[in-house]
């Protein structure tokens, strides 16, 4: 009977999972867009005749 045990424990595949590296990129991702939301807010807090866009951006 251990024989049977031993051997269906085996059966199970691996479990598969998304990468940590792309996790962390999704994070650094929305992390970048959340700064430009940010700079924009303040150039145009600051330029109240000019009102800054998102794409208008670069760093």
């Amino acid at each position: 009977m251990d024989r049977l045990e031993f051997s269906t424990s085996f059966d199970t595949p691996a479990k598969r999972g998304r990468p940590k590296g792309s996790t962390k990129k999704k994070w650094r991702q929305i992390e970048e867009l959340k700064e430009r939301h940010r700079l924009a807010k303040e150039l145009s807090d600051l330029d109240l005749g000019h009102d800054y866009q998102i794409d208008e951006l670069d760093f």
